[in-house]
């Protein structure tokens, strides 16, 4: 996610959606989703702003009004946006919580194994002498 492009804001009506402002890196991306909201959130206040003083019903009104909810549809959807970007880096945590504990079991079972190895050679290198020993003397007696 340190690596990964971000897309910020979009070419407006591109189909498909374009990306104008792009960031790499998951911080960068908070950071720059959160500016854009928070600039998002100053003009719908100003929009909203404008509809108080507009006559009402008025074109203006009418125009105000849907800039202010087209921020206000902006501003849910950055929202939502960070709220995904959370859960992904929660979920990554989480994986690799699980992963280091798959890993220390790993290398516990591993060295258990190499434990085993080592006594299951020293009980073999027995069993070799003995067997050597045995023959040796089998051949001695002419068998």
């Amino acid at each position: 996610m340190n690596t990964k492009v971000y897309p910020i804001d979009f070419i407006p009506g591109s189909k498909p959606p374009t990306p104008s402002v792009t960031v790499i890196g998951y911080d960068n991306a908070v950071i720059a989703i959160n500016a854009k909201i928070a600039t998002d959130q100053t003009n719908q206040a100003n929009y909203l702003a404008a509809v108080a003083k507009d006559v009402a019903g008025s074109n203006q009104a009418l125009s105000d009004q849907k800039s202010a909810d087209a921020f206000a549809t902006g501003i849910k959807s950055r929202q939502s946006t960070l709220a995904l970007l959370t859960r992904s880096v929660a979920t990554l945590q989480k994986q690799i919580g699980y992963d280091k504990t798959a890993i220390t079991t790993w290398t516990s079972t591993v060295n258990g194994a190499i434990a085993g190895q080592k006594s299951l050679i020293v009980q073999l290198k027995a069993q070799v002498t003995t067997a050597k020993t045995t023959r040796k003397l089998a051949c001695r007696v002419g068998l």
